[in-house]
């Protein structure tokens, strides 16, 4: 799955992190932290994520595992399934391949490098996927403002092919001349329909319907006909995961008074069942919502925030973190509203409880580790992070602890993580595009099959890939 920062307007970004081994289906937005494994060697074919149904005695066949629940209960290859990696819940990131139980990722002997990649003029990334078949990660973007929804197919060396339109909305209505013509504003790569092929699935600002398009992994025709699904007003977030725990994923739309709610169901589709009112609505409707255990009951559960568009950390917003547990059903408890800043989660220090990275203030930030619905273990400051971009957690180094790479508008930096909750070393690398503002996403996969994580980057600026290029 792809992990982003989207737009620097609020404060929470989705996390590659590890699961911590529970046996439940599994959000798409979460990835293993504990996999570490032998040198970036060429990709090899990415083993099928549903495997054989359990029996009617509740066994699996040998060299199988039982992962899920109730209806979504299903066998895995636990050596080589890549959204239960070694144990249930365990993900791996995007271009890497499950080995013998394990995330196959290059650890680096040596301190983190990137080499900057420039590849366009302004404009935002959406998200990364195999739309092709070829084993090389594609993207989904925008150039800056347009309308235009484009998918650049890689050519495996950290760099992209001619785009090729996958939407395009007419200009403003000649008798409506002072409306602006609509701009994408997210969209995600995740297999809908259990072909094994990515799907995508988007907003744009201006509209109130989600549009799902099944992918069909050819090049002459990535998708087929778009499905649209209409919300109750325009849209400033999507997530994908599987809240009822029947093997499917389901649809959260961010609007202005809250959550709507979509069940997945076969084929790709979704039927709508209800709709989640939050006490802190507001014409800026909720940022990014993020799929987590946040309770530690191996159920994935709601959490968001509000104040526009979804972004990693941002200075002093101070934009209150909520969550509504889930029943495992497709039901959700009331919403919590914490007295805590939203920010980036994530389980640092491998304890299997979410952390917290938050700014409330303009001076720097706020670590709170071991986190039980709103009160935490831990509190540390840190002072020494400015916050006026995104952020967003990955294992970069391959060492099975979780970074934060932020771009703070003068320099991208990326902290590295000590899997204890602290980062005692940090990356500067110079702001791409010069004084510009984040834009789009932080995406962050495998571009060039070398074991490696990548980052995709979107600038007011410009465009482009660090790729990663530790020994």
């Amino acid at each position: 799955m792809t992990v982003r920062y989207v737009s620097p307007t609020w404060l929470l970004a989705t996390v590659l992190v590890g699961a911590g081994g529970a046996c439940h289906s599994n959000t798409l937005l979460v990835s293993s932290d504990a996999a570490i494994k032998h040198d970036g060697l060429p990709n090899v074919a990415v083993a099928p994520t549903v495997q054989p149904s359990i029996d009617g005695g509740g066994q699996c066949p040998d060299g199988y595992a039982p992962c899920g629940k109730g209806e979504g209960l299903r066998c895995y290859d636990l050596s080589r399934s890549q959204d239960h990696c070694g144990a249930c819940g365990s993900v791996c990131a995007l271009g890497m391949t499950c080995e013998a139980g394990a995330c196959r990722q290059y650890r680096c002997k040596g301190a983190l490098s990137f080499k900057t990649l420039v590849l366009g003029e302004s404009g935002s990334a959406y998200a990364l996927g195999d739309f092709d078949g070829d084993g090389i990660l594609d993207l989904v973007g925008a150039s800056g403002g347009s309308p235009t929804l484009n998918l650049l197919y890689g050519a495996g060396d950290g760099t992209f092919s001619t785009d090729q339109v996958i939407d395009s909305t007419p200009p403003a209505s000649p008798t409506l001349p002072n409306r602006m013509p609509m701009s994408w504003r997210d969209a995600l790569a995740a297999d809908l329909n259990g072909d094994g092929l990515p799907d995508l699935t988007s907003i744009r600002s201006g509209d109130s319907a989600v549009t799902v398009r099944l992918g069909s992994g050819s090049r002459n025709t990535p998708f087929g006909q778009p499905t649209s699904y209409p919300t109750s007003s325009d849209m400033t977030g999507v997530l994908l995961a599987d809240f009822d725990t029947d093997g499917r994923l389901d649809l959260v739309a961010g609007v202005s008074q809250g959550l709507e709610y979509w069940q997945g169901q076969a084929g790709g589709r979704f039927e709508h069942r209800s709709v989640l009112d939050s006490q802190d609505g507001s014409t800026f409707g909720v940022g990014l919502p993020l799929a987590m255990d946040w309770n530690g009951d191996g159920i994935v559960d709601l959490v968001y925030g509000f104040g526009g568009l979804a972004g990693g950390i941002q200075v002093g917003a101070g934009t209150r973190l909520h969550y509504r547990l889930s029943h495992g059903d497709g039901t959700f408890d009331p919403e919590v509203t914490c007295a805590l800043a939203a920010g980036i989660v994530g389980d640092l220090d491998h304890d299997h409880r979410p952390d917290l990275i938050s700014a409330s203030t303009s001076l720097g930030a706020t670590l709170l580790l071991g986190i039980s619905g709103c009160s935490a273990s831990k509190t540390v400051p840190i002072t020494d992070w400015t916050k006026d971009g995104g952020a967003a957690l990955a294992d970069f180094n391959g060492d099975g602890n979780l970074d934060v790479v932020i771009d703070d508008n003068q320099a991208i930096m990326v902290h590295v993580g000590d899997g204890q909750g602290g980062f005692p070393h940090a990356l500067t690398i110079p702001a791409p595009t010069g004084d510009q503002w984040p834009r789009g996403s932080f995406l962050v996969g495998d571009l060039n099959q070398d074991g490696r994580l990548d980052i995709v980057f979107a600038r007011e600026g410009g465009w482009g890939v660090l790729l990663n290029t530790c020994q």
